[in-house]
């Protein structure tokens, strides 16, 4: 597998059985890049002072499982939207070396953006849905990643959330139809691209959506709301388990995640039972990347340029459906 700057010891790289699963070599080489990821990830977060927590099943391997779940494959950090901001305009200056890269909405043309992400740039991370047309042409940036999302305040009452919310479903859809149009050579709708020709003609500004987008995210994040949600999932259901009371994300406490150490928040208990229930009981191989059409192709030995060509996209031929 590529070099990467954390030392561990041959021993991880062994299968090994936990909690009556196995975890093969390859998925642990795929673990080892992630790990390093998040200790480039937390480096630069404490030079400058900047708030994160360990989210989603990451908070829950680190409580349950002192590291990964068993059956997970990936790393989520969850920032207050003030501190992504902050955290965004350093990951933007260069602060991250090759092959470290942090990838959002303005770095490739092809990403879609949601949350933003720290790649091994030496690495593959493909999704197995991409290789369907429906995708279109993905030439954005694959390495292997984390995830960082930001926690968007929310309005107090119901119909300022629901206006927040149509607003901003609404930009995002724009957004999202005017990249796929520009650099995945996708439509929705044929009868969308009047509108989008017409956009690109008068303002030559493709991510101009996406700032407003951002920009309408982002409104509330000097407010002291009651509540914050992660908008990606919440968008979906206003009554979704991500929506959390903003006193949770206060304090945290630093707690072994693997051979590192963590910060989740001294609320950990609150926010697991409120999105997984009885985050105790284990629920084996439920890992949204195992799923077929979104599951991921990794390969820690080949950058994402063997698979990827600038100009054509994906090599779909080259893309091994055999998972580790």
């Amino acid at each position: 597998m590529q070099k990467i700057k954390l030392e561990l010891p041959e021993k991880f790289y062994e299968g090994e059985v936990r909690c009556d699963y196995y975890i093969s070599p390859e998925m642990k080489k795929v673990w080892a890049i992630e790990l390093d990821l998040l200790n480039e990830f937390m480096s630069v977060c404490n030079k400058y002072g900047i708030k994160y927590f360990a989210g989603g099943g990451t908070m829950l391997g680190a409580v349950r499982h002192q590291g990964m779940i068993p059956w997970d494959d990936d790393i989520d950090i969850f920032m207050k939207r003030s501190e992504y901001e902050k955290f965004v305009k350093i990951a933007r200056s260069g602060e991250f070396k090759e092959p470290y890269f942090w990838q959002d909405h303005l770095t490739d043309n092809s990403y879609l953006g949601g949350p933003g992400r720290l790649q091994n740039l030496n690495t593959t991370c493909i999704a197995y849905g991409w290789l369907q047309d429906k995708h279109g042409v993905i030439t954005q940036r694959s390495g292997i990643y984390l995830d960082v999302f930001p926690l968007d305040n929310i309005p107090d009452t119901g119909e300022e959330r629901k206006e927040w919310l149509a607003k901003i479903s609404k930009l995002a859809r724009k957004a999202w139809d005017l990249r796929m149009y520009t650099s995945r050579k996708m439509l929705r709708d044929n009868k969308d691209l009047e509108w989008l020709d017409f956009w690109l003609n008068l303002t030559g500004r493709p991510n101009h959506l996406f700032e407003e987008y951002y920009s309408l995210l982002s409104a509330n994040a000097d407010e002291k709301t009651k509540e914050c949600c992660i908008y990606s999932f919440y968008c979906r259901d206003m009554n979704t388990p991500w929506r959390y009371d903003n006193r949770l994300w206060e304090e945290s406490v630093s707690i072994p995640f693997e051979m590192l150490n963590v910060p989740i928040p001294k609320s950990f208990d609150t926010i697991l039972t409120e999105t997984y229930g009885n985050w105790h009981k284990f629920v084996r191989g439920t890992s949204e990347h195992d799923k077929r059409d979104i599951g991921l192709f990794f390969d820690v030995e080949h950058s994402y340029t063997y698979y990827v060509d600038p100009a054509d996209g994906i090599r779909k031929n080259l893309v091994n459906p055999v998972k580790p």
